[in-house]
């Protein structure tokens, strides 16, 4: 059964058991109350808590409070303190007037239930006498908190370093009561801006990044991920037993590289082999015991297509017709071991591009958990879109997974790996991908970005936008563009709004479908575009009202010249392959002189705020390095 997003509920007090006297006296005191209210109800419209009443109210935490719940209270502190101009005083013990109560223990004086609230949920209850915010543990409370003020003050935490906290504009807050569960379990907006600030990844709702008791810690449930590189690793069993490995194009695949780089992108295990079974099983059973607290573990493939073709692998997935079959089957294998010594215990596996496509009879134990990948899908064109035929099959596959499992997850994306800095047209698309999610009983997404290098495109928008709607999809994903924009960079947001249009627009015009491996081209992006992103941001540097703006304006600006200078880097570099273009002949000269002031702003840019890699792998003092090689530059010549 989903859970109601953003829900409005009466606010119930814990249940009680009753006998004898006690019970009539129960009945007679609930007739007073209900007469109580009733009479109230014809008397006014409404009941009301007077800030101006608050002035003294202390934040009451019971001393029984755990971490998070203390730092809930000093966060109210803080932020009441923003919207109200009060200082308010953090107490054990209520006061005679009105009070906000903290937490569930603290909030029994005015009752709100949290039994069924799970982590994350939370009730508010505004009355004449105070607040009581409290939610499930251990999050709940302190995101009750957060809750709390971006409804009832319009808080919004648009950046780590830049809070939206307006004055109270009002002298009341109206009584009621406001109960809210978000509908995935766990949440994750992976941009470096997220990753690199805990406060702020605790603010956006982000349960995946601070451990800390105080934040409330992370989701147990953890994303699953390649596991096999570690599990069975070829440089302790590969060259005594190359059988271990997959068997590609006649050969043993146990030594795919040659190095340990990237050790994710090599080595399939032999799924059939009853000794890699052990070992693998061997492994987990060992993390579960070294991690007691942990209630998942993967079992999932290494980052490649270089799946066993033996004959006994072969045979499983012919019969099922999915190249998942092996994979299911041992993972189910696995998961009966574990359940057998640790029943609480989940094996959880990536759905992930070869192993998508359901088996035919093969169904997940109960104790497997699916994480789902979208990785071939169209990042311009929203998953549910009928005329993009990989996103159709995407749909197809998740309907399907979804009649086997009741524990899905998605792993999806939210960046361009292939370009960090270029213009990615996919905001459009994220309100509606999550919400499909929300609609198939999807728990838990990871939303993949650019987690090593803050300052991809247009970073702060993109990562504001994406963990709001991973908190309640049922909001809209154009508002929330809006208010970002308005509210982080002011009256220089319109042509900034004009580019996002610009770009996003132009990306369906041309009929762009591409996933999150894309050139320029592959997005639409061309001359005209970077010229109309130039001119945008340069207008948008003129509107800025002050320095705090414009330095804003600034960083948001560095995929405008990372656009300008697409031509140059698709010269310099062999994408898709992942090394440098080789060339006998010099970057044409008016290549040259049409693109090198941009490029030179656009590294001054790139170091001034910090971004560190221009794409998934390569750093930006290579890009700088091959810039310069490009453009033929001495030493000492500047760019």
């Amino acid at each position: 059964m989903m859970r109601t997003v953003g829900r409005t509920d009466s606010v119930r007090p814990p249940f009680f058991t009753f006998s004898g006297d006690a019970m009539k006296h129960a009945i007679v005191a609930c007739g007073i109350v209900m007469l109580g209210i009733c009479s109230m109800l014809l008397g006014q419209t409404e009941s009301r808590l007077e800030l101006a009443a608050m002035k003294e109210a202390p934040i009451v935490l019971p001393a029984d409070a755990i971490a998070s719940e203390k730092y809930a209270a000093e966060e109210f502190q803080r932020l009441w303190k923003m919207v109200a101009g009060q200082d308010l005083a953090i107490s054990t013990s209520p006061a005679s007037g009105p009070c906000i109560w903290i937490g569930p223990n603290a909030a029994a004086a005015v009752p709100v239930r949290t039994d069924d609230l799970g982590e994350e949920g939370l009730r508010i209850s505004i009355a004449p006498n105070g607040i009581a915010i409290a939610g499930g543990r251990p999050r709940g409370t302190l995101y009750g908190v957060y809750e709390f003020f971006e409804k009832y003050f319009g808080v919004r935490f648009l950046t780590h370093d830049h809070t939206h906290a307006p004055p109270a504009a009002f002298t009341a807050l109206t009584c009621g009561q406001h109960a809210f569960t978000p509908v995935f379990e766990s949440l994750f907006s992976s941009f470096a801006e997220t990753r690199r600030n805990k406060e702020f990844s605790v603010r956006m709702r982000c349960n995946q990044v601070a451990t800390e008791a105080q934040y409330g810690g992370i989701c147990k449930n953890r994303t699953n991920s390649h596991s096999f590189f570690r599990q069975i690793p070829s440089k302790t069993y590969g060259k005594e037993h190359p059988e271990y490995y997959g068997l590609v194009d006649g050969e043993r695949r146990w030594n795919v590289d040659g190095k340990d780089a990237m050790p994710i992108l090599g080595n399939q295990p032999c799924l059939t082999n009853p000794d890699v079974l052990r070992i693998v099983t061997e492994s987990v059973l060992e993390q579960i015991e070294k991690y007691p607290d942990i209630p998942n573990v993967s079992v999932s493939t290494n980052d490649n297509f270089h799946y066993c073709r033996c004959p006994a692998c072969a045979a499983i997935d012919e019969r099922e017709q999915s190249n998942a079959a092996t994979l299911l089957a041992f993972v189910n294998a696995i998961a009966d071991e574990v359940a057998k010594k640790h029943p609480d215990k989940k094996i959880g596996t990536l759905i992930y591009q070869y192993t998508r496509k359901p088996p035919k009879t093969i169904m997940p134990h109960p104790n497997v958990q699916l994480q789902l990948c979208t990785i071939e899908c169209s990042q311009v064109r929203p998953l549910t879109d009928p005329d993009v035929d990989i996103n159709v099959a995407f749909c197809e596959d998740l309907k399907e997974w979804g009649r086997r499992s009741k524990d899905i997850r998605i792993w999806t994306y939210n960046t361009n790996f292939y370009n960090y800095l270029l213009p990615c047209p996919n905001l459009w698309n994220i309100e509606p991908n999550l919400r499909l999610f929300a609609a198939s009983s999807v728990r838990g997404i990871y939303m993949q970005a650019a987690g090593n290098t803050i300052g991809s495109s247009m970073s702060d928008l993109r990562n504001y936008v994406t963990s709001r709607l991973l908190w309640n999809p049922q909001l809209s994903g154009q508002e929330l563009i809006d208010e970002f924009l308005n509210l982080h960079y002011g009256p220089a947001a319109p042509p900034i709004r004009r580019f996002v249009n610009l770009v996003h627009d132009n990306a369906v015009k041309r009929g762009c479908t591409k996933n999150c491996f894309a050139t320029g081209a592959d997005y639409g992006i061309d001359d005209e575009i970077a010229l109309a992103a130039l001119a945008a941001f340069s207008e948008a540097m003129q509107l800025a009202d002050s320095d705090e703006v414009r330095l804003r304006v600034e960083k948001a600006s560095i995929c405008a010249y990372r656009a300008a200078v697409e031509d140059v880097w698709q010269w310099i570099y062999d994408v898709p392959n992942e090394r440098p273009n080789k060339h006998d002949e010099p970057m044409p000269a008016h290549t040259i002189l049409k693109t090198r002031p941009y490029a030179a702003i656009l590294f001054r840019l790139c170091e001034k705020y910090g971004v560190t890699m221009w794409d998934e792998l390569v750093k930006i003092e290579t890009a700088r390095d091959y810039f310069r090689k490009a453009y033929r530059l001495s030493d000492n010549e500047p760019l």
